[in-house]
């Protein structure tokens, strides 16, 4: 009922030197820049999967730009130029009018999942803190499918005996594992696309890549013209605590071992049948946010970086005539990815000409841990999750992202009248 969004403002600076060396055809120019802005429109979350654009951000992006010229083009022989950009941008999320702000809703998430692990249970070394959810949602080994939890959910148990004869336990996968560090509500994060991710599965780069490199070299002579022009730009930053989906154990209806006898007696027999475990009713999204099954850890922002990308082009023109000008442009003539964060899924997928980076799985990702992922048994080759196992790509929680930049030609002639 209220709109009294303040207006965003943006302060820039810049600052430009420019100099031509005497008696030759070089000229060079250093730009540092820096943008300070307040208010900036940001999307925030406002509960149960609705987000709306406030403006609640506070961004600080610098940056300089170096170039490097030799000769006209437009003149025989040989020119050319080669430009270097280093930039960042990082922003704050400011609070809302209820106190929140964008940090909180990640918050909120790894809090639900602390709420499953022993530091929060009665007497933990977290219990009672802003880590752990209220007291009445109970960290547990087990839990009971009776409906005798919050909201309706399983209810906590010591062992799976403690739920009582004919009561199926549901083992917790997460208790002995360490809960997740929350995040400085008040720090800035580098800049993604309007807003951080808020919901699990979400997986976003960042916006800016820090180092851009770009050029051209040209020779001409008299009717003839010969361009070559490249780009080589640094991968920018991805990963988020919100990337990858667990199993929440607290709504699940049935354990592994009435799933598959054969794994009745095993370690296995309590963990989560996955296929029976319902949204989760604690987080906003009904979706459970989970450490990364490959580090034990939350990821943190950005906390990995995409490959470099470099991309080479060509032209020739000629003068037919006065009146007939013909330029032929071959575009992605090299076009290769390399680089980037050495991950397990980097391994299973090297960048090339056609995978330039990497995404979260979302809901694609089936885990590492038994019980908290999306297969039965001991791992995702386990024979009951079927003789032909799962996809490669679904056993890393980040994959390639595909699109390639073909090889393409264009010859154009242009006339005169």
């Amino acid at each position: 009922p209220v709109h009294d969004n303040p207006v965003q403002t943006s302060n820039n600076y810049d600052f430009s030197y420019e100099r031509h060396f005497k008696g030759t055809d070089w000229t060079m120019k250093i730009s540092p820049f820096y943008r300070y802005t307040t208010n900036e429109l940001v999307t925030v979350s406002l509960g149960g999967n609705f987000a709306s654009g406030i403006n609640a951000g506070t961004q600080k992006s610098k940056g300089i730009e170096i170039a490097l010229a030799k000769g006209d083009p437009s003149r025989n022989g040989l020119s050319g130029q080669l430009a270097w950009t280093l930039s960042s941008a990082d922003v704050k999320y400011n609070n809302l009018s209820n106190g929140t702000n964008a940090i909180d809703a990640i918050n909120n998430y790894i809090v639900a999942f602390n709420g499953l692990t022993s530091a929060c249970a009665p007497g933990g070394s977290l219990a009672g803190t802003s880590s752990c959810p209220s007291a009445a949602i109970v960290a547990a080994p087990y839990y009971c499918v009776n409906g005798a939890g919050p909201n309706g959910s399983n209810g906590p148990a010591a062992s799976a005996a403690a739920c009582g004869a004919g009561v199926t336990a549901i083992q917790n996968p997460y208790y002995s594992m360490n809960p997740g560090s929350l995040l400085d509500r008040n720090a800035y994060y580098p800049a993604y696309a309007n807003n951080p991710p808020q919901s699990v599965g979400q997986d976003y780069s960042t916006t800016i890549p820090p180092n851009t490199f770009t050029g051209f070299l040209n020779y001409k002579k008299n009717k003839f013209t010969a361009t070559a022009s490249f780009q080589l730009n640094e991968g920018s930053y991805y990963g988020n605590p919100l990337a990858i989906i667990g199993v929440d154990p607290r709504d699940c209806g049935n354990n592994q071992g009435t799933a598959f006898p054969s794994l009745a007696g095993t370690a296995y027999a309590n963990l989560p049948d996955y296929q029976t475990c319902g949204a989760s009713l604690f987080t906003s999204g009904s979706e459970l946010a989970v450490p990364n099954p490959l580090t034990g850890k939350f990821d943190t922002m950005s906390q990995y970086r995409e490959p470099w990308q470099f991309n080479l082009g060509l032209q020739f023109a000629y003068d037919f005539t006065p009146k007939i000008h013909g330029v032929l442009t071959l575009a992605n003539v090299v076009n290769r990815c390399f680089g980037g964060s050495n991950t397990p899924w980097k391994s299973a997928y090297q960048p090339n000409n056609f995978d330039c980076g990497w995404i979260g799985n979302s809901g694609g990702y089936v885990g590492a841990v038994p019980g908290e992922g999306f297969f039965y048994g001991a791992s995702p080759s386990a024979p009951q999750n079927g003789t032909a196992g799962y996809p490669n790509w679904m056993n890393q929680p980040y994959g390639p992202i595909n699109g390639a930049l073909p090889f393409q030609a264009y010859f154009q002639l242009q006339f005169r009248l």
